[in-house]
């Protein structure tokens, strides 16, 4: 499952520019690979649920946590790829709080680079 946000800019950043700030935002804080112009970002640690012990969980949560709890890792990671010069699309994949709060700044921090907005999350 994933979740989307679409920065739109008159011009954005060329592959070059965005794959500088991707390097710049996530400094040895998440694992960088290229592969068919997308960048992904491989966030250390596995997925996880803040309210989790607060005792709120749908049942879909639950049995992610037992997946978790029987070894399943569940590797957590953020997709960035340009479409032209338009846009440029920042998407969590095997997402939780953490890695959408990581993706939505990144996505701001590319909008205001390039006088662009965010839409989605």
């Amino acid at each position: 499952m994933g979740l989307d946000r679409t920065v739109r800019f008159a011009k954005g950043p060329t592959a070059r520019e965005l794959r500088a700030v991707c390097e710049d935002f996530f400094d040895a804080g998440a694992e960088l690979s290229e592969k068919h112009g997308t960048i992904i970002a491989v966030l250390p640690g596995r997925n996880s649920y803040a309210l989790r012990r607060h005792g709120r969980a749908t049942r879909a949560q639950r049995g992610f946590w037992q997946e978790v709890r029987n070894g399943d890792p569940r590797e957590r990671w953020i997709e960035v790829w340009r479409d032209g010069r338009q846009s440029v699309s920042v998407t969590t994949r095997q997402h939780d709080e953490y890695t959408d709060a990581l993706a939505d700044r990144l996505a701001e921090v590319i909008a205001h680079g390039w006088a662009g907005r965010v839409e989605g999350s």
